[in-house]
Parts: C-alpha cells; structure tokens; sequence
C-alpha cells in the first residue's frame, strides 16, 4: 500500500509541477519504492490479479449488452 501512495503522490507531483512540494514528494516517493523491491512472484500475482480484472469486467460488459440487446427487440416496422 505504502508504494500505491508513493506512485500516486509522484504522480500527482509531476501533473502539478508549480508545486513548491514536487521534488520533496518525488524524492520521497523514490525511497518509498527503493526501500522494498517486488520480487518476481509478486509481480506476477499483481499482473494475474489485474488480468482477471480485466477479464470479469469485459465479461461483464458483454453480458450486459446481450440482455439489454434481448430486452430492446422489437418487432420489426414494416
């Protein structure tokens, strides 16, 4: 969680460059991420997690669709 809100606030920091914080809060930001790395396995349950994601809500989509596609067939104007 703690890296989540180091790359947030970097991120925030380099949209807002007039701030007079930005390089404190980038610089702080880099520690944040260089005190832990991620090892490989995490990565891959992070990408895994963010892929299933992914997949339930285009599932969910398409599944949407259909029954909004069933539900609005008309008959057809001659």
């Amino acid at each position: 969680m703690k890296k989540f809100i180091a790359i947030l606030m970097a991120l925030v920091a380099l949209m807002l460059p007039g701030l007079t914080l930005a390089e404190e809060i980038v610089e702080a930001a880099g520690e944040a991420m260089a005190e832990a790395p991620l090892s490989i396995g995490e990565s891959l349950m992070y990408m895994l997690k963010g892929m299933v994601g992914i997949f339930l809500v285009t599932a969910m989509i398409i599944l949407v669709l259909v029954i909004l596609e069933k539900a609005t067939k008309g008959k057809k104007e001659e």
